[in-house]
């Protein structure tokens, strides 16, 4: 089913170019294509999203997915193991999701060696924004319950998003980041608090070596003695990328490291089951009690 309808928010202004409405197995209708031009950027750039959403009856809250920088996509052009596993737990749960591809369409395979670039404080959060309007406008989600959960880099998006005033025509209602660096919303250099005006919950490897957990509780003592505050769980022997089902625990050197001298270089990444097992349950019922409350 081809279908055209132009939206416009503050951040973007997005034109739906396809929904295929086709039934899959789990009974979920997908997929989506965007045009995306957002504020700041010089040209528009085509982006892809994955839209899913159970086949059960009445508005259903939404968690639009901004991938880390290593990409949505294997090299065979479907979604990575990692971003399939929460998807499919979120829909099980009642939940639609809309996964944002920020490079597919910008001919961008990675900046996790800083190689190639995209800034999350630009061009992804108006990524995040454009698929919040788009969700929005969706008729088979609840406009007022749609979350924001990054990872890595997309977890930047969440902090940089979270940093700035909520838009009047409507906000996330909950955002979540996994192993975010804290550092792009905190330091000497900062005139003012980060101050989230909306649920968040930040999830951390205490072993990790490229987001250090001692950011992330920095960023929110910081945020609570400016009379602020967010939720943080941490992960005992849990490196970057935990959740990236059965990684090898690896050391890459070539990766920009901001936690070290000068940025550069090395961190180490992999799975860790049991983080991964205990971030799906405190995730879970941290979203609940969000949604439950008025």
């Amino acid at each position: 089913m081809l279908m055209n309808a132009m939206l416009r928010g503050s951040r973007a202004v997005i034109l739906l170019l396809a929904l295929c409405g086709e039934l899959n197995a789990a009974e979920t209708i997908s997929v989506s294509s965007i045009w995306l031009a957002s504020d700041g950027l010089t040209h528009r750039d085509r982006i892809s999203a994955f839209l899913d959403v159970p086949a059960v009856a009445g508005p259903r809250p939404a968690i639009i997915m901004m991938h880390g920088c290593g990409g949505l996509l294997t090299g065979r052009g479907q979604p990575q193991k990692k971003y399939r596993h929460w998807a499919e737990r979120f829909q099980r749960a009642g939940f639609a999701t809309l996964a944002v591809d920020s490079f597919t369409g910008r001919n961008i395979r990675e900046i996790c060696t800083g190689k190639e670039k995209l800034p999350a404080s630009r061009a992804r959060t108006a990524d995040a924004r454009a698929a919040l309007v788009i969700l929005q406008a969706e008729p088979r989600i609840d406009p007022k319950q749609i979350g924001l959960i990054g990872w890595s880099n997309g977890g930047r998006v969440v902090l940089h998003l979270l940093d700035r005033p909520q838009p009047a025509e409507g906000s996330f209602r909950f955002a979540v980041g996994f192993y975010a660096n804290a550092l792009v919303v905190s330091g000497p250099e900062r005139t003012r608090p980060f101050l989230p005006s909306i649920p968040l919950l930040l999830l951390s490897g205490e072993a990790d070596d490229w987001t250090p957990a001692r950011n992330v509780l920095s960023l929110q003592a910081a945020t609570r003695r400016a009379g602020g505050d967010f939720t943080v769980h941490l992960f005992p022997q849990a490196h970057h990328s935990f959740d990236s089902i059965g990684a090898e625990i690896r050391y890459r050197p070539d990766v920009r490291n901001a936690s070290k001298p000068g940025g550069c270089c090395g961190a180490t990444i992999g799975y860790n089951a049991a983080a991964t097992l205990t971030a799906e349950g405190v995730m879970m019922a941290w979203i609940n009690k969000i949604l439950r409350q008025n």
